[in-house]
């Protein structure tokens, strides 16, 4: 039956039969590696679950080579949407941790999945999922990374590369006073990072802002 299923381009049936009959994941990437980029993406939107549970540095490697554009590769190439796999790493997140870190540190401007890169990787960061170390220890370290992110993502003069509302409803979420903070400045909405400050009780934060910024306010 596999055979036949390989034969006749049945990639459905194929893997279906080599994932939940043969549990020969390795053999499923190894197929999926031969499928054209759209191919393979669409497959792995089915059967990503199960492959990232079971071969979760072989799947994610593969992700993230349909991820990120080839070099010289046509201006039509496919490109996977990282939002659209991040799902399945709900029991794996320090291995989607490591690949939007590895993808963000190529620094390619032109990647279709920048915004979710940096959406999801904030969520991981404020989450305190993946990552090493305990929980106790992560905590500052995760926040900031968070806090790195944001300014990474939105320097002065520049529109941000993230949603800013996405990011300011994570921040409220997670209670990331510093990034919310951080946001309604690069906003200019001064009167809620003026609540914020007041919230944290940082007066010479505020003090700062009212110096700074009363005739905006």
């Amino acid at each position: 039956a596999l055979k036949l299923a390989e034969v006749y381009n049945e990639d459905d049936l194929y893997l279906s039969l080599l994932l939940y009959d043969c549990h020969d994941f390795s053999k499923a990437l190894d197929y999926l590696r031969k499928k054209s980029r759209a191919e393979a993406s669409n497959n792995l939107k089915k059967y990503g679950q199960v492959l990232v549970k079971e071969e979760p540095v072989g799947t994610t490697a593969l992700l993230m080579d349909l991820w990120l554009p080839m070099e010289n590769g046509p201006a039509d190439e496919y490109v996977a949407d990282l939002a659209e796999f991040a799902q399945f790493y709900s029991e794996n997140p320090e291995d989607l941790r490591y690949a939007c870190e590895a993808i963000l540190a190529m620094g390619n401007p032109n990647l279709p999945s920048r915004k979710s890169l940096y959406h999801t990787l904030l969520d991981l960061y404020l989450s305190g999922r993946g990552g090493p170390g305990s929980a106790e220890n992560k905590a500052g370290a995760d926040r900031d990374a968070a806090m790195d992110l944001l300014k990474r993502g939105w320097t002065a003069g520049h529109e941000p590369v993230y949603n800013a509302d996405v990011a300011l409803t994570m921040c409220r979420l997670h209670t990331f006073n510093e990034g919310l903070i951080f946001l309604y400045m690069m906003l200019r909405n001064y009167r809620n990072a003026a609540s914020v400050m007041c919230d944290i009780k940082d007066w010479d934060a505020l003090l700062a802002l009212c110096e700074n910024h009363a005739e905006d306010s």
